[in-house]
């Protein structure tokens, strides 16, 4: 069972990481105090942060949940994944000074 939930959470990163090439309108996360190449590590602190905070959240709610799921629930649940995986992120990335602007093509 553990195995699974990393197995989902190591999809979801992923997922998020694609997701962004694939909207209309890219962008950027942008601070304007710092110098651009602190912001990489930055990215990278907050998404292995985000990412062991749904890990954490994953392993509670299966904990509670013992239900057999059906293949749409465990769709719907992996989509709910990417979205609190990205709002994870975001809250660091906010917390750390960041602001998603529209990317310079």
């Amino acid at each position: 069972m553990r195995s699974s939930i990393i197995q989902i959470t190591l999809f979801n990163f992923f997922l998020i990481l694609t997701l962004p090439t694939c909207s209309s309108k890219p962008t950027e996360w942008h601070h304007t105090k710092k110098s651009r190449s602190l912001w990489r590590p930055d990215i990278l602190k907050c998404q292995n942060l985000a990412t062991i905070q749904l890990a954490r959240q994953l392993d509670v709610e299966n904990d509670t949940n013992l239900n057999n799921k059906s293949e749409l629930q465990i769709q719907f649940q992996k989509y709910d994944a990417v979205k609190i995986l990205n709002s994870f992120f975001t809250n660091c990335m906010t917390d750390k000074g960041y602001n998603k602007i529209l990317k310079n093509n």
